[in-house]
């Protein structure tokens, strides 16, 4: 399992960025992205997903194991 949770609380903290700016390179929305960390969306849509996790590779590195459960 994937701590989505947790993949974009890294993502933020490493870039330096918000989350509307993260949506907007993700081809989404604030209120999604949002609704994923707050753990109110279990899991994204695959296609996202895939986003999500390429966009936490490319920032953490060997840390992007971190949110595998």
């Amino acid at each position: 399992m994937i701590d989505w949770q947790q993949a974009l609380l890294n993502i933020r903290a490493k870039s330096g960025v918000s989350l509307a700016t993260i949506a907007r390179r993700l081809n989404t929305t604030e209120r999604h992205l949002n609704r994923i960390a707050r753990g109110e969306v279990e899991e994204p849509k695959f296609s996202k997903g895939i986003e999500i996790l390429d966009m936490h590779f490319d920032l953490m590195g060997d840390k992007h194991r971190s949110i595998l459960r």
